[in-house]
């Protein structure tokens, strides 16, 4: 595994100057790009290449590290320095410094090329927009989808391992990023609606869906969780004597890495950078409406070999193709929910949106800012390959201490990291000898898909909010039901246990460990056990109560 240095620039993490500045290749002077017209360009305002100029703008207020067109794909075409001042040639011409692709030059109603973007930059930095290619969009039976493929950078794509361009054949996975823009509520989501993934089209079974949670985490935090994700897949990947995932299609084809961001707004641009750099995000294609319906999530998919590590250090595989250090081509999932939901909204997503289509057999929950150990993953997969009776099964969690347990110096910390001790010492073993924890944290914790799906989901998601329809809705719930989905994770391990005519249990595996950041503050510390012991309380009476049913 290659890990280059990288000397610092304009961002604030590094990475090479191609991948910061995707679109720019200016050999000219003029190297700052504007988004106005200019009064000393040689042409009139009247001219008939001025027709469809417009402001670069994104309504949503993120500004990415260069200015893009709303509503069309990446420009990729620049002019040389001894081309037209002003700006007014047209793709193919002898100035352009890249050849223009063969498919700028089709018809209004072919299939949209998100580098097509028909668009010119001259020396003054002006750019000009001329004629918007339309996308056929897919008719469901709710209304019409909007899904395209966008190329993604040279950089990324050559990234990738020789051995695995063969297995491109027929497929885009690792030349061209997919869009969806989704304008249903999760549980539309379906093949009859017109919506898809890539996986339902390759004809590919899903084993292992592994699913990250973020809201606002900064770049570093989900740097550790995506990279020590993909080392497990590659754990995974490298076995030799597991005729499971030797036999048969490739290991790597059979797990899917499922990135739910609760809220545009709230995303860090540090991790969508982060996610630019990997293949997987492209903020100019984002779409805020289709035929007149808000979008409610934006779905990327994306397969890719490259990470960034927890230091902020891009992860590219080496030319040796026989590296065990190599990350493998990891499939990534990227739904990005429009508004701020919470998490229980974003398990809906994972669960009946993707989770349906997918249908995979083992599907692990992770929080942005947990670590997963070396092989920790693996042990969890392994404990429900070994138990068709497991219905779930979490971890060993510890707390972040820092260099040299530096962080135990603050007295938080300290009885946080006692009480996880305790916790895995004595609690969850003891549980877990009788088939039932009470509670599988939600930070680290893995279900089997089909016996959750039914009652155990449908208790669980009551605590939606966006669910506020129906006597069973949050709205119409008593003070005691309300403070019960405070700990919604304690009512789907319940359902799960007393889950008609099954006989599932949970487990306890302290071979897969995690590390997760704590509270440092004493308000934070406080906001949260006031959730915690209102949301256990209520949640271990409704367990008294409904003992019955064991």
């Amino acid at each position: 595994m290659e890990t280059p240095s990288w000397s610092n620039s304009a961002e604030d993490y590094p990475m090479n100057d191609l991948i910061q500045h995707p679109n720019i290749s200016v050999t000219g002077p003029a190297t700052q790009l504007t988004n106005t017209d200019h009064i000393s360009d040689v042409h009139q305002p009247n001219d008939a290449h001025d027709v469809g100029e417009s402001l670069l703008s994104d309504p949503s207020g993120y500004n990415p590290t260069i200015p893009y067109v709303t509503g069309t794909g990446q420009g990729r075409y620049q002019h040389s320095a001894t081309g037209p001042a002003n700006g007014e040639d047209f793709f193919g011409d002898q100035h352009d410094l890249l050849d223009d692709d063969q498919n700028s030059y089709t018809t209004p109603n072919d299939s949209l090329d998100a580098q097509e973007m028909t668009s010119a930059i001259g020396t003054h930095g002006a750019i000009r927009r001329r004629a918007t290619r339309k996308i056929k969009l897919i008719q469901g039976s709710q209304g019409s989808v909007l899904s395209a493929n966008y190329p993604v950078l040279s950089a990324i794509k050559n990234a990738l391992q020789p051995q695995y361009r063969d297995v491109e054949n027929g497929t885009n996975e690792f030349s061209e990023m997919r869009y969806t823009a989704v304008t249903c509520d999760p549980n539309d989501f379906t093949l009859m609606n017109g919506y898809t993934l890539r996986q339902h089209m390759y004809n590919r079974h899903t084993e292992l869906l592994i699913a990250i949670t973020y809201y606002n985490e900064d770049k570093i935090l989900f740097a550790r969780t995506l990279h020590g994700v993909m080392e497990n897949i590659r754990d995974i990947v490298n076995l030799k004597k597991s005729r499971f995932w030797t036999q048969g299609s490739a290991a790597w084809e059979r797990i899917v890495v499922c990135l739910v961001f609760d809220g545009f707004e709230k995303a860090d641009a540090g991790v969508l950078d982060l996610l630019t750099t990997v293949g997987v995000y492209q903020d100019g294609v984002r779409k805020q409406d289709v035929d007149g319906k808000e979008t409610t999530a934006h779905v990327f998919e994306f397969t890719t070999q490259l990470s960034i590590t927890p230091g902020l250090q891009l992860a590219r595989p080496s030319s040796n193709a026989d590296d065990s250090e190599n990350l493998p081509p990891v499939q990534l999932l990227f739904c990005l929910k429009q508004k701020n939901t919470k998490k229980i909204n974003s398990h809906r997503w994972l669960f009946n949106a993707f989770g349906r289509i997918l249908n995979p057999e083992v599907s692990i929950l992770i929080d942005a800012g947990t670590k997963p150990g070396p092989r920790s993953l693996l042990a969890l997969w392994e404990a429900f390959y070994n138990d068709k009776n497991l219905g779930g099964a979490c971890g060993e969690i510890h707390a972040m201490l820092g260099n040299r347990n530096s962080k135990l110096l603050n007295p938080l910390v300290a009885v946080q990291n006692f009480e996880y001790k305790i916790s895995n010492v004595l609690d969850k073993p003891l549980e877990s000898s009788f088939g039932y924890v009470t509670v599988l944290p939600g930070a680290f914790s893995a279900y089997r898909f089909r016996a959750i799906m039914g009652r155990p989901l449908e208790q669980y998601f009551h605590g939606d909010h966006t669910l506020l329809s129906g006597k069973k809705s949050i709205n119409n719930m008593n003070i005691f039901k309300k403070n019960m989905f405070l700990a919604e994770d304690r009512i789907l391990c319940f359902e799960l246990v007393v889950k008609e005519g099954q006989n599932w249990h949970l487990s306890y595996v302290k071979a897969a460990k995690g590390e997760t950041d704590v509270p440092e503050g004493p308000a934070e510390f406080l906001s949260q056990r006031r959730r915690w012991l209102n949301g256990s309380f209520a949640a271990s009476l409704y367990s008294l109560i409904h003992f019955g049913r064991m």
